[in-house]
């Protein structure tokens, strides 16, 4: 089986579908991924498994057809029968009992249904952090090659003037080893960025190794509203766990009036050839009572009842575990939206005017090439650090969705 499904692996990220160069947006990614992954066929089949189930839960038991002869002397033929009877029959459950079943059927079916939307779901947030890890690693090289070539070209200029005097050779040496690091950091992100690119390729089925990825940021939400715990009934596990109560619910409806009895239907013919009027017909109506309930029945009672407790403690368990996780996530949300906000409007700005300024100040005399590393270097990282800010945004952003069962590819999330 492993084997197997690493072959299928293997089949899906080699098919994959080509786009021309140019920005590829998330949702494009996912409606490809939720289209063409392996999963999502897992998760559409495991609905149509449980609604065949529920047909063959549904049918009525075959009827009894049975054709009898009777009196026929020995060595004589078939046709010289004393009596011949034809007798079709068919077994019931008792009316309410069917009822309680097709309850029990329709609820494996919602169950399924909300298995197969948590599958779904898994894999978009899958898809969703893996364009996060690819976009924010396109974005990394774009910062990290900025830096290199501005190093580079100061590096240049020190060793200038360096050659005309106006420079030390330690400022020129120590301005060559910066712009070779700021290189080195630069060939590094490539790297990720294209180990993260075939992932995500991998994953979508979509050749992106030529597309640059729109900002998963622009699918975003509003997030956290004041009525967002309320819809705690949208989590696809609490609407498992719901339609599990709602099976158990049935099946000790049907513990608790095992004794009803069960039908029989029949409709016979007979032919007794000696009569005056040989051929005639018949109803027979039957009824199947479970005379030893009390030791089966009461034993399916206490069954029944006890997985009822289990399911409906599941659901107030998870409803728990659910408002710990929302409560988590809302707090990791204000507190990386903050954060998000202040490299935005404060340490952004303040650290790029920084950098100009020391450059600026060295070129006057007024500033030491170390203060103009130390602002360069600051600049940088701090860009690196507000692109990590909108990841971790984003990240909790999708955890949050996943949480209330929410799909960034449904039409009326889209952009």
């Amino acid at each position: 089986m492993v084997k197997y499904l690493s072959r299928l692996g293997l089949v899906f990220a080699l098919s994959v579908k080509l786009v021309s160069a140019g920005d590829i947006t998330i949702h494009e990614i996912i409606h490809h991924a939720l289209t063409h992954h392996p999963d999502a066929e897992i998760a559409d089949a495991t609905v149509s498994a449980a609604e065949g189930s529920r047909l063959s839960g549904l049918s009525f038991s075959s009827p009894v057809i049975a054709l009898e002869y009777e009196g026929i002397a020995e060595g004589s033929a078939l046709q010289d029968y004393e009596e011949r009877r034809l007798t079709i029959s068919q077994e019931l459950d008792f009316p309410l009992h069917i009822l309680w079943n097709s309850g029990i059927q329709n609820a494996v079916v919602d169950r399924a249904r909300a298995e197969s939307v948590a599958h779904l779901l898994d894999l978009e947030r899958e898809v969703r952090l893996a364009y996060l890890a690819a976009w924010s690693a396109q974005n990394r090289v774009k910062i990290q090659e900025e830096n290199a070539h501005h190093l580079e070209s100061y590096a240049s200029k020190i060793e200038r003037m360096q050659e005309l005097g106006e420079a030390s050779v330690l400022e020129a040496r120590s301005a060559r080893v910066e712009a070779i690091l700021a290189k080195n950091d630069f060939d590094a992100a490539k790297r990720d960025a294209a180990v993260s690119m075939k992932n995500l390729q991998n994953l979508a089925g979509i050749d992106v190794q030529s597309a640059v990825l729109s900002s998963p940021l622009t699918s975003m939400g509003e997030i956290l509203n004041s009525h967002e715990l309320d819809s705690f009934a949208s989590n696809p596990e609490a609407q498992e766990l719901q339609a599990e109560i709602r099976a158990a619910k049935y099946e000790n409806l049907i513990a608790l009036t095992g004794w009803l009895p069960e039908l029989e239907l029949a409709y016979f013919q007979q032919d007794i050839p000696v009569e005056e009027n040989s051929n005639f017909w018949g109803i027979e109506v039957g009824f199947s009572v479970p005379l030893w309930f009390w030791w089966g029945g009461r034993g399916e009672i206490q069954t029944t009842r006890a997985q009822k407790r289990i399911m409906e403690n599941e659901l107030r368990a998870f409803e728990i575990d659910f408002a710990s996780q929302w409560n988590e996530a809302e707090e990791s949300y204000q507190a990386a939206n903050e954060m998000h906000q202040i490299y935005n409007e404060q340490l952004i700005p303040l650290a790029r005017e920084t950098a100009q300024l020391a450059e600026k100040s060295y070129s006057l005399g007024e500033a030491t090439y170390l203060e103009v590393l130390q602002a360069l270097g600051n600049f940088n990282r701090i860009r690196l650090e507000h692109l990590e800010s909108e990841v971790e945004l984003y990240r909790i952003s999708s955890e949050i969705d996943r949480l209330l069962g929410k799909s960034i590819a449904s039409t009326e999330n889209a952009p």
